[in-house]
């Protein structure tokens, strides 16, 4: 009976841990102030506030072309002076959030 509880308990563990940091952080809507493009496919963008992770500067990976269509997104919300809602799968940088890794940009449109 113990080894059974043990198992369960274990196996409930894993799961909530996994869920934990499965978690999905989003931003407020905010604006793109700022856009600096590296050649290595990083893209640290500012905001005009603080938006998630305790910070205003976010980073977005740009690898292939859903990233790319992200990133064009990103430069066209800016462009227009539109807000943007951010998202990010996991925890944020461990450096007070700054250069958190953003896996989705949601355009606001009237």
């Amino acid at each position: 009976m113990r080894k059974q509880l043990y198992s369960v308990f274990l196996a409930l563990s894993l799961t909530l841990s996994h869920s934990v940091q499965a978690r999905n952080i989003a931003s407020d809507w905010v604006k793109v102030v700022q856009v600096r493009s590296i050649i290595s496919g990083e893209v640290y963008f500012v905001l005009d506030k603080v938006a998630m992770c305790n910070t205003n500067t976010l980073l977005l990976r740009v690898a292939n072309d859903t990233s790319k269509a992200a990133y064009s997104a990103l430069l066209a919300a800016a462009t227009a002076g539109k807000e943007v809602k951010l998202e990010t799968w996991g925890e944020c940088a461990p450096n007070g959030g700054w250069g958190t890794e953003v896996q989705a940009v949601n355009v606001k449109f009237p």
